[in-house]
């Protein structure tokens, strides 16, 4: 019985945890996040996305601090028609724009990845 209840709590806390996830990956759970939040979440993500040994993707190569990366996002986020744009395509957009990409290249970047999001193949 003991064992049961375990299996019964693992798989409850699975199904929400998963259910969360999903809700965290665009704008408009972003927009509904305390700054203290938004923190956490940008530092579990690079903490779990950067090991030592594994090479960074561009987007993770920037010279900003938590607080500019929350910033850059929810400027991004700022408009409404925006916030289906997963959290790691703002994000990117944001280190892009931080690290001297002009204005025409992260809205180029910008549009290709709200149509890659919009029409997934």
């Amino acid at each position: 019985m003991k064992k049961l209840i375990i299996m019964a709590m693992l798989v409850t806390t699975a199904t929400l945890a998963q259910g969360q996830l999903s809700v965290l990956t665009n704008g408009a759970r972003w927009m509904r996040m305390t700054k203290t939040e938004r923190a956490a979440y940008i530092i579990g993500f690079t903490e779990g996305a950067i090991r030592p040994g594994v090479p960074a993707t561009d987007f993770y190569e920037c010279k900003c601090t938590t607080d500019d990366i929350e910033k850059g996002i929810t400027e991004i986020y700022s408009r409404q028609d925006r916030r289906v744009l997963p959290v790691v395509f703002a994000w990117k957009l944001t280190a892009m724009k931080a690290n001297g990409a002009s204005q025409e290249a992260v809205y180029g970047e910008m549009m290709r990845l709200m149509n890659a999001t919009l029409n997934p193949r």
